[in-house]
């Protein structure tokens, strides 16, 4: 059972034989199933909980706030999507909303771009130099 807003009152219905809205009578237009492959990735910065464990919690939470809003920007210029963030762990994704026949070539570009950006943040001073990104990536069927 899925939920979706009301095209005319902006209700939350939940999809369970629902033919109507029952909030302002609005007829339900529900979209087909679409399937398509998306890619998902995890990224983490390899040496994080060695660098935690030397480091000042308010200093530490700067620098990862500070490389996720790299992370974040270099996912988006490269057409994915953040899907969270754990501490420094981000999840990205391809092809969620909209599949593209590049998605693969699009995400090795983001990840080597990521690494980059890791090197980058490195050279400024702001990590370890044993610091790296770490990612894994797996294909998985979604639905919308």
């Amino acid at each position: 059972m899925g939920s979706m807003l009301c095209g005319r009152c902006k209700s939350t219905i939940q999809l369970e034989n629902v033919r109507f809205c029952p909030f302002c009578g609005n007829p339900v237009q529900r979209r087909p199933e679409e399937r398509r492959n998306a890619i998902v990735v995890f990224a983490d910065i390899s040496g994080f909980t060695d660098l935690s464990q030397k480091t000042d919690p308010g200093t530490l939470r700067q620098l990862v706030d500070k490389l996720m809003k790299r992370f974040i920007g270099t996912v988006e210029e490269h057409g994915g999507g953040v899907d969270k963030i754990i501490g420094d762990c981000i999840m990205f994704v391809f092809g969620a909303e909209r599949s593209s026949p590049d998605d693969p070539l699009k995400t090795i570009e983001t990840v080597e771009a990521l690494r980059n950006d890791v090197d980058r943040f490195r050279e400024e001073g702001n990590l370890a130099s044993n610091s790296t990104s770490a990612s894994r990536t797996a294909p998985y069927p979604s639905a919308s």
